[in-house]
């Protein structure tokens, strides 16, 4: 269908059956809406590579290796001390104690 060229994206590739695509070429059209005259029916098609089921097992890879961080990540944080929480208790300790030491200023 030399007439779609460049008009059309191309979804994939004929390596067999060249010739019936021809055939379905030389089928005359409308004029005016370039519909051919005779009705063509594809009876079968076969895919013999489908990039669907190779784009699912690169998702499911991706999300695999992402779980694995995220699991990795846990684990860190659940052997390593918690160093901030130390401190947060002192700030909030200092905070206490400010505060006293306000309150029986002013009385």
């Amino acid at each position: 269908c030399s007439h779609l060229d460049r008009k059309h994206s191309v979804f994939g590739n004929v390596l067999r059956g060249l010739d019936t695509l021809r055939r379905m070429e030389q089928i005359p059209t409308n004029k005016e809406t370039d519909k051919p005259l005779e009705t063509i029916k594809i009876e079968s098609i076969e895919i013999l590579d489908n990039p669907v089921s190779e784009a699912l097992e690169l998702e499911r890879r991706r999300i695999e290796k992402r779980k694995k961080e995220k699991q990795q990540l846990v684990d860190s944080r659940k052997s390593t001390p918690a160093v901030g929480l130390s401190s947060t208790t002192v700030a909030l300790k200092d905070v206490a104690t400010l505060k006293r030491d306000v309150s029986s200023k002013e009385s």
